[in-house]
């Protein structure tokens, strides 16, 4: 086994690699801590701006990873008639609770789901879903309807990762 430590100081984040080996295939696991002084990086535009308007406590424009750890809630109003293609910055909402069908018929194509245990998708999260091609789950239990009618490029997705 073999780890290694560093540190970002450009945006004051810890990375730590562990690299291990087993049946001699190696394996590495990424870790990132980000500071609470850090502003997320959101790709997708659209995003970044309905997260900004709903969250930025400071009005500066940008959203700091502690206003991220404040959101509870995401509710389905908040990203319905948008069009948006990735939010893979959710999985540092690692306080949220995802409400049912919150995704629903939506055009996105990626999502990370923050890495909680005790928490489920919601159900029918991603219903409808026709450009769905990743999604990160996380931890999480798949609810009813999670992925119902979703594209079949999503489901070659999960096909070819097995």
């Amino acid at each position: 086994i073999g780890i290694s430590v560093t540190e970002n100081k450009t945006f004051e984040a810890r990375s730590c690699s562990l690299i291990f080996y087993i049946d001699q295939r190696e394996y590495t696991v990424n870790v990132t801590q980000h500071s609470s002084l850090d502003i997320v990086d959101f790709k997708d535009p659209q995003i970044k701006e309905i997260c900004v308007s709903a969250w930025d406590s400071n009005s500066d424009g940008e959203l700091w990873y502690h206003e991220v750890a404040a959101v509870t809630e995401l509710n389905p109003a908040l990203l319905a008639g948008v069009d948006f293609v990735s939010f893979e910055e959710l999985k540092f909402f690692n306080n949220v609770s995802l409400s049912d069908y919150l995704f629903e018929g939506s055009s996105v194509v990626s999502v990370s789901l923050p890495n909680d245990y005790s928490k489920g998708t919601g159900k029918g999260i991603f219903k409808d879903c026709r450009y769905l091609e990743n999604v990160d789950l996380g931890a999480r239990d798949v609810e009813d309807e999670a992925f119902m009618n979703c594209s079949s490029r999503f489901w070659k997705t999960i096909a070819s990762n097995r």
